[in-house]
C-alpha cells in the first residue's frame, strides 16, 4: 500500500450534520533547370556559313550542303507552315541525334535552288549570289537565338522572384537559417530527413532540442501539434526553456545540446514543468517557490524527485546528479492552482503520485493523463473538473488511491473500474454520476474505502459487495433514487456480515422497512452507522447493543420510527454520539443510558418524550451537547445536568431550565 495518510473521520456536529470527509491529506534543395541542353547559338551559325561568297552554279551544291548541316533546336510546331518547313526535300522529317533539324527546311528557296542546279548543271558561267542565302540564314538564326534568350531570361526572372519571396517569408518567421529561404525546394529533397521534421510555425523546432521533442515517443502527439503554434502554452514553455536567461546554464538550445541522455531527460522535465507553470499560471500560486526560475525542477515547490532504478533508454544504473533526478511526485494541493490540466504532465512518466486537491482546476481529464501507468495515487478532490470519467482509467493498473470527489463529473461509472484490482480507496462522492453502481466493485479484493454519496445512482446496492472482505468504509449518502428505484428497498442484510466494515453511511437513500435486529457477530467492527432521513418503520430493538464497537449511531428524521428508546444503548461502551432526533420516540429517557460513559453528544429533540431528564445523565463526564427541545412532555432539568456545564443544553421554552441555552421571550 502506498504511504498515504488515511482520511480523518467524519465529525458529527449536530443532528442535522451532513458533513463529508475532509480532503485527503496528502517529448539540400533541388537544382533549378535554367535552359536547354543544346549548345546552338547565333555565333555557331555565323561561323558555319560566313566564309561563303557568290559562286558559280556548280558551287551551289556545296552551299546547299552547308546550309543543310546548320542545326536548330526542334520545338513543337506552332502552325502548319512551321511543320512543313521542317520537312526534308525528300519528304522525310529532318532530324539528328540532338533532336535538331536542318535549317534548309525553313527556306523554300533552297528547294528551288536544288531544282535549278539539276536543270542547269552545265551552265558554268552562270553565277548565283550565295550571300543572299547566308543573310537569310543568319537573320533566322538570330531571331531564334533572341527568342531562346528571352525564354532563358523569363525563366531566370521567375526563379529569382521565387527565391526572393522565400527569403522574405523566412525573415517574417524569424528564421536565422539561410537554407530556409527556399522551403519548397528543400522539402522536395528526399535526403533532407531532418529538415522534413521542421515545422515552419515555430523556429525553436528547427533546433536539436526541438527536433528531439518532435521525435521522442514520450511527448504526446497533441503536444507536438501544439508546438507548431508559437502562441500555444506548449510553444511558450519551449521558448522559455531554450531562450530565457534563467536557462542559459542548461544550454538546451545550443548545438550538440542533445548528445547525452542526461540532457534529453533534463529537457523533457524542464519543458513539462514549464508547461504546467504556463497552463496553471504559476505566478498566482499560493506558494510558487522555485517555479519558472533557474532552479532545477526538483527544487520547484510541489515537485519531488527520486533516483530511478534504471537509466534513461534502458541503461543500467541510477543517476546521482541533481539536475537529472527523475520526477516521482507532484503535489500542488491547496495552492490556488487555476486552469485546465495540461497534457504535458504525462511526460513525467515515472510519477507515482499526482496530488492536486482543493484547487480551481477545470475542464475534463485529458486522456494523456492515463499514460502515467505508474500512478499509485491520483488525487483531484475538490476542483471544478467535468465530463465523464474516461474508460482509459483502466490503464492505471497500479492505482491504489483514487480521489475524484467534489467535482462536476457526469455520466455513468466506466466499466474500467473492474480492471483496477489494486484499488484500495475510491472517492467519487459529490458529483453528478448516474446509472447503476457497478457489480465489478465487488471484485476489488483490496478495496477498503468506497465513497459514492451525493450522486444519482440507481438500482440498489449490488450483492457482490458481500465479497469485499477488506472494505472498511461505505458511503452512499443522498443517492435519493438508489433504493427508490430498486426492487428490494429494505436494508441490505449482507452488509451485517462484512467483517472489516467500520463505517456505513446510508443517509437519505429512502430505505424502507425495519432496521434489522442485531445478533452476536453482526457488524463485528462497525464504529459509525448513519441511517438518517430514510423511511424506516417500527421500533429500535434493544439488540442494537450487540454492536459493541459502535461509536456513532444516528437515525434522525426517520419520521415513522418510534417506540421507546432502547435501554441497552447504555451497554455500548464505545458509544459517543447518539442522534434519535426527528422521529417518533416516546416514553421516558432511560436512566440506564448513563452507563454509556463515553457519550459526548445526545440528540433527542423533536420526539414525544415525557418526564424529567434522568439525574444520572449528570454522570456523563464526557458529555458536552444535550438537545431535547420540541418534546412537550419533558419539563424538568435536574441540577446534576446543569452542573456538567455543557457546551450546548437546549430544552425549549416550555422547560423550566435556568441553565439551558434557549433564548425565550418571556411576557
Amino acid at each position: 500500500m502506498v504511504a498515504y495518510d488515511p482520511p480523518p473521520e467524519y465529525e458529527h456536529v449536530d443532528s442535522d450534520d451532513e458533513s463529508l470527509p475532509p480532503p485527503p491529506p496528502p517529448s539540400s534543395g533541388a537544382s533549378v533547370i535554367t535552359g536547354s541542353s543544346d549548345t546552338f547559338d547565333d555565333h555557331d551559325l555565323v561561323k558555319s556559313v560566313s566564309t561563303n561568297t557568290a559562286k558559280p552554279v556548280k558551287k551551289w551544291r556545296r552551299l546547299k550542303r552547308e546550309a543543310e548541316h546548320v542545326l536548330v533546336p526542334q520545338d513543337e510546331p506552332q502552325d502548319e507552315h512551321e511543320a512543313v518547313d521542317n520537312i526534308n526535300v525528300d519528304g522525310s522529317l529532318a532530324t539528328n541525334n540532338n533532336n535538331n533539324v536542318p535549317m534548309q527546311g525553313h527556306f523554300r528557296g533552297i528547294h528551288n535552288a536544288q531544282k535549278f542546279d539539276e536543270e542547269e548543271a552545265g551552265m558554268d558561267e552562270i553565277e548565283v549570289p550565295s550571300s543572299s542565302v547566308v543573310d537569310r540564314l543568319n537573320v533566322v538564326a538570330r531571331k531564334y537565338a533572341k527568342k531562346k534568350k528571352s525564354r532563358k531570361l523569363v525563366a531566370l526572372v521567375v526563379v529569382g522572384l521565387a527565391v526572393l519571396v522565400a527569403i522574405i517569408a523566412g525573415s517574417i518567421v524569424g528564421s536565422s537559417n539561410n537554407g530556409r529561404s527556399n522551403t519548397a525546394a528543400r522539402d522536395t529533397d528526399a535526403d533532407a530527413d531532418a529538415d522534413a521534421d521542421t515545422l515552419p510555425g515555430n523556429p525553436n523546432l528547427d533546433t536539436e532540442a526541438g527536433r528531439f521533442l518532435l521525435s521522442d515517443p514520450g511527448i504526446p502527439a497533441a503536444t507536438k501539434a501544439a508546438l507548431e503554434d508559437e502562441n500555444s502554452e506548449a510553444a511558450q514553455a519551449l521558448d522559455w526553456v531554450m531562450n530565457d536567461d534563467v536557462n542559459v546554464a542548461y544550454g538546451l538550445g545550443g548545438v550538440g545540446a542533445m548528445e547525452s541522455d542526461e540532457a534529453k531527460l533534463n529537457l523533457k522535465q524542464r519543458f513539462a514543468a514549464a508547461s504546467i507553470g504556463k497552463s496553471f499560471d504559476s505566478d498566482g500560486f499560493t506558494n510558487s517557490d522555485g517555479w519558472m526560475t533557474e532552479k532545477d525542477v526538483c527544487e520547484w515547490k510541489g515537485i519531488q524527485c527520486g533516483q530511478p532504478i534504471q537509466g534513461v533508454d534502458g541503461g543500467a544504473g541510477a543517476r546521482n546528479l541533481q539536475d537529472v533526478n527523475v520526477v516521482g511526485k507532484i503535489n500542488l494541493s491547496d495552492n490556488n492552482v487555476v486552469g485546465v490540466l495540461p497534457i504535458e504532465i504525462s511526460i513525467f512518466s515515472e510519477v507515482t503520485e499526482l496530488i492536486l486537491f482543493t484547487n480551481k482546476i477545470s475542464g475534463p481529464i485529458p486522456l494523456e493523463l492515463f499514460d502515467l501507468t505508474k500512478l499509485a495515487v491520483l488525487d483531484l478532490y475538490d476542483n471544478n473538473l467535468s465530463g465523464v470519467i474516461p474508460e482509459d482509467l483502466e490503464k492505471l493498473t497500479n492505482l491504489s488511491n483514487l480521489y475524484l470527489s467534489k467535482n462536476n463529473f457526469s455520466g455513468q461509472l466506466p466499466a474500467a473500474f473492474g480492471q483496477l484490482s489494486k484499488l484500495e480507496q475510491i472517492w467519487i462522492n459529490e458529483n453528478d454520476l448516474t446509472g447503476p453502481i457497478l457489480d465489478s466493485f465487488g471484485d476489488m479484493e483490496n478495496l477498503q474505502s468506497l465513497l459514492l454519496s451525493q450522486n444519482d445512482f440507481t438500482g440498489g446496492l449490488p450483492a457482490t459487495f458481500a465479497k469485499l472482505q477488506l472494505l472498511e468504509t461505505l458511503d452512499l449518502d443522498e443517492n435519493r433514487d438508489l433504493f427508490y428505484s430498486a426492487t428490494d428497498r429494505t436494508f441490505p442484510l449482507f452488509l451485517l456480515d462484512m467483517p472489516a466494515l467500520t463505517r456505513l453511511s446510508m443517509r437519505e437513500v429512502f430505505l424502507t422497512g425495519e432496521i434489522p435486529t442485531m445478533s452476536e457477530g453482526k457488524f463485528p467492527k462497525l464504529q459509525i452507522l448513519y441511517l438518517d432521513a430514510n423511511k424506516f418503520t417500527g421500533s429500535l430493538s434493544n439488540n442494537i447493543a450487540w454492536i459493541q464497537s459502535l461509536e456513532r449511531l444516528t437515525l434522525s428524521n426517520n419520521v415513522q420510527l418510534g417506540g421507546n428508546i432502547p435501554r441497552d444503548l447504555g451497554e455500548m461502551p464505545a458509544l459517543k454520539v447518539l442522534d434519535l432526533s426527528g422521529c417518533q420516540f416516546d416514553g421516558e429517557i432511560p436512566a440506564k443510558l448513563s452507563r454509556a460513559a463515553m457519550l459526548e453528544q445526545i440528540y433527542l429533540n423533536g420526539n414525544y418524550l415525557t418526564g424529567a431528564i434522568p439525574s444520572e445523565i449528570g454522570d456523563l463526564n464526557e458529555l458536552f451537547i444535550l438537545k431535547f427541545e420540541k418534546n412537550s412532555g419533558i419539563t424538568v432539568v435536574p441540577n446534576e445536568v446543569c452542573d456538567l456545564g455543557l457546551q450546548t443544553l437546549m430544552g425549549g421554552c416550555d422547560v423550566d431550565c435556568s441553565c439551558c441555552d434557549d433564548v425565550c421571550l418571556r411576557r
